[in-house]
């Protein structure tokens, strides 16, 4: 796992996982958010049923977290197979 921190108590991180969120919604993916005030999960999911039952489906989690001075963003944990299973809420 990535992990980046950024120096700044201005950053709205709800504006940031909402910005992504549209993102890659424009591109074709299914995103849902997991949140509180302090914590965002922003799961990403691109593939279609028939890539699923071959295994080609995959998705990714980024992990967006208020910490003191600043913010960290936990960045792509790519699964895919079975891991969709424990991360993906269909």
């Amino acid at each position: 796992m990535d992990s980046r921190f950024y120096t700044s108590d201005k950053i709205d991180i709800e504006r940031l996982a909402n910005d992504l969120e549209n993102i890659y919604r424009l591109q074709g993916y299914k995103v849902q958010q997991i949140a509180n005030k302090e914590q965002k999960i922003i799961q990403l999911q691109k593939g279609s049923d028939v890539e699923a039952l071959v295994g080609l489906q995959s998705a990714l989690t980024v992990t967006i977290q208020r910490t003191s001075g600043g913010i960290l963003v936990r960045n792509p944990i790519p699964l895919s197979g079975d891991g969709l299973a424990y991360c993906w809420a269909s």
